[in-house]
């Protein structure tokens, strides 16, 4: 692929896969130290003051840290100098860049560490409207200054945001000025900060005896649309398959972990008729099934089922949903034998096959009134918008029970339903407690009759273990 003239039908097939690189790492490790030398060095060759020397050397170890810490040679960026101002609130694209980041980005280009691969398309000529950014690419002459730097050497920004917002297209947008000042922003940051600090504390490795990185395991609440959904935590570590996190140890134990089945059902389950389960489906034991067993659909696997839904949960209207489902495709994964699926946006190039068969409105909504006609109590929530809603409220039960092992100093890392504790009788027996009381906490009322389900799970051969949290003990 050469550099530049790219038409837009060119950058979507071969280059819609490359991410954007956020600037949002950092590391003392000596030879970090030494290449931001040398790239603030060249920043002020030539100047006659040395204004903000401080905060350049710091965002040039991040900057560094952040290139090297990419995992793919190819990454998005844009240099546009709007893009790194904070502008009018609510307008700011990027809020982890500062224009240092832009001179330091742009310097790194001047002294090769960074080529520019592919030039983007403005907005105004895309057929879209949204356009792509260049795609530049890494080096050997930046790799060979980092030649001993290892993933443990990398730590998250210590300036980096606790709660992100973004648009609905994705772009990061500055926080509402009046949640700055909320209870709830004082208390999230508070509990991640104390949650982070809690893992500094411990020794959590991988399977091989390896470190998991610091910045694998710093955790932020991101926000999509407004602060009223979206809300989850999320950290690198849960792009981890199940199973390696399943081997990981703490302080020299092993781990295992509580997954709680159906959350978002059960929710609504709640919300929308105050009760706990279905008269037909959900947790009934004749049928033997559950939500996301699709009887008029049994060649596609309960995880696709999963995903399918909860994609009809989060949609807004039912031509979105319909949309979505004709643009999801799935495949059998080689590397662990499982399938996969992908919601697909614009020309992106498909893998695998659509999960309906045939990519028509006909099937969509064939399957949409399946789910209907087979779950009749859980028909006013497909297709208004309510899943997204949810993780907001999924975010503050996970924050709390955070909060509740934080005040007892115990080590947990949640993976948006799930938490991961030591296996231990008194921190699996704790973790039962924390994730009851926060579910009673959050949801009030609702949260407080009945059962909630969960399953333990092990890293090694010990079966999965189903258990029933009742909620009115």
């Amino acid at each position: 692929m050469g550099k530049g003239g790219a038409s837009e039908m060119d950058y979507a097939q071969n280059l819609t896969w490359v991410e954007n690189l956020r600037i949002q790492s950092y590391s003392e490790h000596p030879e970090v130290n030494a290449a931001a030398d040398v790239l603030v060095s060249e920043f002020y060759k030539g100047k006659k003051q040395k204004r903000n020397f401080k905060a350049y050397t710091r965002d040039a170890r991040k900057l560094v840290a952040s290139l090297w810490l990419h995992e793919q040679e190819l990454f998005r960026f844009t240099t546009k100098k709007a893009y790194f101002e904070s502008g009018k609130q609510g307008q700011r694209k990027q809020v982890w860049m500062t224009r240092r980041s832009l001179d330091l980005f742009n310097t790194a280009v001047g002294i090769g560490w960074v080529v520019l691969h592919r030039k983007g398309i403005p907005p105004g000529v895309s057929k879209t409207g949204k356009g792509f950014n260049s795609v530049y690419k890494t080096t050997k002459r930046f790799y060979n200054l980092l030649t001993h730097l290892k993933h443990e050497d990398v730590l998250p920004d210590p300036d980096a945001p606790r709660i992100e917002l973004k648009d609905e297209n994705g772009i990061l947008q500055s926080l509402p000025e009046s949640y700055t000042y909320s209870e709830d922003y004082s208390w999230t940051v508070n509990v991640l900060e104390k949650h982070y600090q809690r893992i500094q504390d411990t020794n959590i490795l991988s399977a091989s005896g390896t470190p998991i990185p610091l910045h694998h395991l710093f955790y932020v609440r991101k926000f999509k649309g407004s602060m009223a959904t979206g809300g989850r935590l999320y950290a690198q570590i849960e792009n981890y398959p199940k199973q390696d996190r399943l081997r990981m140890t703490m302080d020299g134990r092993p781990v295992c972990s509580l997954d709680i089945s159906q959350l978002h059902p059960q929710l609504l389950l709640r919300f929308l008729h105050k009760r706990d389960t279905e008269d037909l489906g959900l947790f009934a034991k004749a049928r033997g099934d559950d939500i996301y067993t699709m009887t008029d659909y049994p060649e596609l696997d309960r995880s696709i089922h999963k995903k399918l839904i909860n994609l009809l949960f989060n949609a807004k209207t039912p031509d979105s949903g319909c949309q979505a489902l004709m643009s999801t495709h799935y495949w059998k994964s080689e590397e662990t034998g499982k399938w996969e699926c992908k919601t697909y946006k614009g020309n992106q190039k498909r893998k695998g096959d659509p999960v309906l068969g045939k990519a028509s409105m006909q099937s969509a909504r064939a399957y949409l009134y399946s789910f209907k006609r087979h779950h009749p109590l859980m028909s006013p929530a497909i297709c208004s918008g309510m899943g997204v809603r949810l993780q907001a409220a999924d975010g503050r039960m996970m924050l709390t029970v955070l909060d509740y092992h934080n005040n007892v100093g115990l080590p947990v890392i949640p993976i948006h339903d799930e938490i991961i504790v030591p296996r231990t009788q008194p921190t699996m027996e704790f973790a039962v407690i924390a994730l009851r009381d926060a579910f009673r906490n959050t949801f009030g009322e609702e949260g407080r009759f009945g059962s909630i389900y969960a399953k333990w799970s092990f890293g090694d051969d010990t079966k999965e273990k189903g258990i029933e949290i009742k909620l009115d003990d």
